[in-house]
């Protein structure tokens, strides 16, 4: 069971000098990225998440009742359409979009939809642009967005309903030759997309298993990661290189950490992967 970043930190900060509490959360972050990359390494299990990428059939629209909203730092972008038919045109959160605005060409990825609006992931932005010219908006149907804490995948994906796995696309001149849409036989990683060849025809979902990358600890309220296994790991090693590490960070202290770590690891995560004995030795016979 995972636990909570403030009750770890309760259980070890009566040990931790308090002139060095500021280190904590620093070292708590490289400490989990010490440990995750080492799992990762190991193709640890406790690192592993279920894959579910959706990707979209071609939608496409074009109205001159469209109009690009820039809504500046704090709120997400959006595209509005005063004639309410985003919804009716077959538009879903998640979809990768482009736009024949200039300026907001995309790709785009919708993160919500309603009848009058999509809403874009605020790491992508548009340019203001008022209603009056017809433009088009079209989804993407050659891939899907990967879950932010992607890392990589364990095996073969495949499509959800299907038992064949989908093949790493074999070269540049097979993506060539795949011009239509269908049912996807390929994929590809790229960044923090998952293309499919050919492109879809209708909507799937890409499952499968992937290793995961642990976000990072600002809160207390967040959990530790690695379902518990590795917290009195961590928390050891934070109390050993803030009672008698220096004052500040330094190459020698992230050693010390892996060096720790990497121990403690070596330990646990070999076992609790080893298989059981494929058989056990026979009883008493009583019948003797």
């Amino acid at each position: 069971m995972s636990t909570m970043v403030g009750t770890l930190i309760e259980e070890i900060q009566d040990r931790i000098p308090e002139e060095k509490m500021n280190l904590l959360f620093p070292l708590l972050n490289r400490a989990i990225d010490i440990v995750s990359k080492r799992l990762y390494r190991m193709e640890s299990d406790l690192i592993i998440g279920e894959l579910a990428v959706p990707v979209f059939a071609s939608a496409s629209y074009a109205a001159s009742t469209i109009a690009f909203v820039h809504n500046g730092p704090n709120a997400a972008d959006t595209i509005t359409d005063s004639a309410a038919q985003f919804v009716t045109e077959l538009f879903a959160a998640g979809m990768p979009i482009t736009t024949t605005c200039a300026g907001n060409a995309g790709p785009l990825k919708v993160t919500a939809v309603t009848a009058g609006s999509l809403s874009i992931n605020p790491e992508d932005s548009v340019v203001s642009q008022v209603a009056g010219s017809s433009y088009s908006i079209t989804s993407l149907a050659t891939f899907g967005y990967l879950p932010d804490d992607f890392n990589g995948l364990v095996a073969k994906p495949n499509i959800d309903g299907l038992t064949r796995s989908l093949e790493p696309i074999p070269s540049r001149s097979a993506e060539l030759r795949y011009t239509g849409a269908g049912s996807p036989l390929f994929y590809k990683v790229r960044q923090n997309r998952l293309y499919v060849l050919p492109q879809t025809d209708t909507n799937i979902t890409i499952v499968g298993d992937y290793f995961q990358r642990p976000v990072m600890i600002t809160r207390m309220d967040q959990y530790v990661p690695f379902h518990g296994t590795m917290d009195s790991s961590i928390g050891e090693c934070l109390v050993r290189i803030l009672t008698a590490g220096p004052a500040s960070i330094t190459p020698e202290v992230y050693a010390d950490m892996e060096s720790f770590l990497g121990n403690e690891i070596d330990l646990y995560v070999p076992k609790r992967q080893k298989k059981a004995p494929a058989s056990l030795p026979g009883g008493i016979d009583w019948n003797w």
